[in-house]
């Protein structure tokens, strides 16, 4: 973040990821490229990870410019 990298906080994970350990705060502000929506999922807690991680996903996609279809499944693939 220092040398002017974006940084994708997960925020319910806590810890430094929240802005503890001295966490600089402007890496926790929504970039505008990410939705409220998106960026609200990061940090809810009681959200389903499925969700918070496609959230993170979409807000990296978004920043390289990369277009990535709203279904995307996170699930691993079943072993058969």
């Amino acid at each position: 973040h220092g040398r002017g990298a974006y940084v994708v906080p997960l925020m319910r994970t806590g810890g430094a990821s929240e802005g503890k350990f001295d966490f600089p705060q402007e890496a926790l502000r929504k970039p505008a490229f990410s939705s409220d929506e998106q960026w609200a999922l990061l940090s809810d807690t009681d959200a389903p990870l499925d969700e918070s991680a496609a959230a993170a996903v979409a807000i990296v996609a978004a920043w390289i410019g990369v277009s990535i279809s709203e279904d995307v499944s996170l699930q691993a693939p079943r072993a058969d």
